[in-house]
């Protein structure tokens, strides 16, 4: 779908976190992603929170930073940076 034009590509919803690719917003499998209808733009990042009780909940710093350097190392052609998904810089 990138290559036929798609700015953004965002997967199902398996319950499953999955990584990021190509340096466009292509999410295979976002878990429980939320959608406000307030967005207007579109940038790459990801915040871990947990579902506990039916209700969203943040978590420490040290889970945060497992949970991104895990999503970091399943993606092809991105960095996490705090909580930016940006697309690897090539040397």
């Amino acid at each position: 779908m990138i290559d036929a034009g798609a700015d953004a590509v965002i997967g199902s919803h398996p319950h499953v976190l999955q990584e990021f690719d190509r340096g466009k917003p292509i999410a295979y499998s976002i878990g429980n992603f939320l959608f406000p209808d307030y967005v207007k733009g579109l940038d790459m990042g990801f915040e871990p929170f947990i579902i506990k009780d039916n209700q969203i909940v943040k978590q420490d710093k040290a889970y945060e930073k497992r949970q991104l350097n895990y999503l970091e190392s399943l993606s092809f052609g991105v960095n996490v940076d705090g909580h930016s998904i940006r697309q690897a810089v090539r040397v």
